[in-house]
């Protein structure tokens, strides 16, 4: 009895090889062995032709060699959200920091899916790698990103950028005058938080273990503080130059905390917008902003008025006063987006 092969089905068994879910190398030695049997039992009865022989046995050894690693989705990366202080000023993004795990090349896909409703800001070049618009109303504008390395999209990454100077409300909710025009009266950028972990991805707001907290109103990304003796641990305290020659170089060597090496200590007007006026004692919001000591934390800023000192933050009640830079006091780290 003879075996008589059809073209047909050589390339479904080509197909079907090529989309197992195995590496190729095991498989093709496998298939390699059951060949050698077939034509030593079905030598002299096998009828074979010269063609569909060579075109079945080259396709398994070049896929075996060449398409044997399963594809990898492309990962997008929006680039860090971003604060611009006034409308009508050219954004630009950044999605350079996407990647395909395999090498591939591939291609970008921008896309503004949301917009202040007085905008009509549009993308410069949706299939650029750092596309531009113009920021022409006050307000948010939530822009997303997908790669495709000429197989698979990948998952949507989205940036936010925020167009206007948003001021974060103090917290003062309480009323104790009858006339309008205090804080109470006011309710426009209420202070909102997000936990991150340390990837910088968002976490529930139940979760006990977080590494950083996420200013839903100025973006700002803030260390979060342990009690382990890490570089985080909220005991330790610096001279306002060890703060930023020891604490923040630490916290940004190697890889840097959480991966970023951007960190720095923030400016006066940055760490009174975690201050929470509606509290007392312990001005900020302890379900975010966990082990913080109701005492005096560095900025960075100078004192104006005597070089030698500095601005710092007290968040037993809220006060901003300045200190000598040779004094010893508390440290939190900031970064300026995600």
């Amino acid at each position: 009895m003879g075996f008589i092969f059809d073209y047909h089905l050589v390339l479904n068994f080509k197909k079907w090889y090529k989309n197992m879910k195995i590496y190729k190398q095991i498989l093709n030695i496998i298939l390699t062995a059951c060949f050698f049997l077939f034509f030593s039992a079905c030598y002299d009865s096998a009828i074979i032709t010269t063609k569909n022989t060579f075109f079945l046995i080259f396709s398994v050894w070049y896929d075996s060699h060449t398409n044997y690693i399963i594809n990898s989705k492309p990962v997008a990366d929006a680039g860090a959200d971003q604060i611009i202080d006034n409308s009508g000023i050219q954004v630009s993004l950044d999605g350079n920091n996407s990647y395909d795990a395999d090498g591939d090349r591939y291609t970008y896909s921008w896309n503004i899916i949301s917009k202040p409703s007085d905008s009509i800001a549009a993308l410069d070049n949706s299939e650029a790698d750092c596309p531009t618009f113009y920021g022409d109303a006050v307000g948010l504008y939530e822009i997303q990103l997908i790669v495709n390395d000429g197989k698979i999209n990948s998952i949507p990454d989205t940036t936010i950028v925020k167009v206007g100077k948003f001021v974060v409300d103090t917290g003062q909710t309480q009323f104790y005058a009858v006339n309008f025009g205090e804080d109470s009266d006011y309710t426009i950028n209420p202070p909102s938080f997000k936990k991150l972990n340390s990837s910088g991805a968002e976490l529930d707001d139940s979760v006990s273990v977080w590494s950083m907290v996420k200013d839903n109103v100025t973006c700002l990304i803030w260390e979060n503080k342990t009690n382990d003796g890490s570089i985080n641990d909220y005991d330790d305290e610096y001279t306002w130059q060890d703060a930023q020659d020891v604490f923040i170089t630490d916290l940004n060597s190697g890889s840097g905390f959480c991966g970023y090496t951007d960190w720095r200590l923030p400016t006066v007007k940055e760490l009174s917008t975690i201050i929470n006026s509606g509290r007392f004692p312990s001005t900020v919001n302890g379900d975010y902003f966990i082990n913080t000591k109701s005492l005096y934390y560095w900025t960075v800023t100078t004192y104006a008025g005597n070089t030698v000192s500095a601005w710092l933050v007290d968040f037993f009640d809220g006060e901003v006063l300045y200190h000598g830079k040779t004094n010893s006091n508390y440290v939190r780290a900031v970064r300026s987006g995600q």
